[in-house]
């Protein structure tokens, strides 16, 4: 089944677990600039590129299926197509380092594609880049068009960050806007666990919007 973001047309949000799957494939080679011309030559139709790309995928062949995906986007493919499964192909070979290139390629193209956004903190917090994961994370906690389930993937992202405060924060949004019937159960345990940390801040909480309201 072909995994997909919503409406957005990405593939589906890299989860930290995957991250660390593919992490401990220890393959993170560099995307190319552009694709090493591939055997069909100059001149070969971007369906023929496409559909050779989606074989060596297919098959566990990244590197080649990069190449062809690259060879496809050059002929003149839709990128909107072929970017979620070039970063899918490049993501499941475990070469997460050429993942986030094209994932950063696209976002100057998209950068308020909050989907893609989630995408690219994954993969930076799974390559160890913390300052990048937090710069994507600010740029997404910006939006005002947050879902719930975005609300939920930052405040587990900033309690792995270690920052308390701001984990807490995105859990309480969250559960205002999602019934405790609705909610994964292992959210109450960690907000839980955070109050009682005791390296939140004893204030009340305070929602982000709160806070903005307080300038206007």
């Amino acid at each position: 089944m072909e995994r997909r973001f919503g409406s957005s047309g990405w593939v589906s949000c890299v989860s930290f677990s995957l991250v660390v799957a593919a992490l401990s494939a220890g393959s993170f080679g560099c995307a190319r600039n552009r694709a090493v011309a591939p055997s069909h030559g100059e001149g070969a139709l971007p369906v023929d590129l496409v559909r050779q790309a989606r074989e060596f995928s297919g098959r566990g062949e990244s590197h080649r299926a990069e190449q062809y995906f690259l060879a496809a986007l050059d002929a003149g493919a839709s990128p909107e197509k072929i970017y979620p499964e070039l970063i899918d192909a490049c993501i499941r070979g475990g070469r997460l380092g050429s993942a986030s290139v094209h994932v950063d390629k696209r976002l100057r193209e998209r950068p308020d594609d909050l989907d893609l956004l989630r995408l690219s903190i994954s993969l930076e917090e799974g390559l160890g880049h913390e300052k990048r994961a937090l710069a994507r994370a600010e740029q997404l906690t910006a939006s005002p068009l947050l879902i719930a389930e975005q609300q939920l993937f930052l405040a587990g992202y900033f309690e792995r960050a270690g920052q308390t405060n701001r984990a807490l924060e995105y859990f309480h949004l969250y559960m205002q806007r999602r019934p405790e019937s609705e909610r994964p159960a292992w959210v109450a345990e960690a907000v839980s666990r955070l109050e009682s940390s005791g390296k939140a801040s004893p204030v009340p909480f305070e929602s982000s919007s709160d806070k903005a309201a307080e300038h206007d």
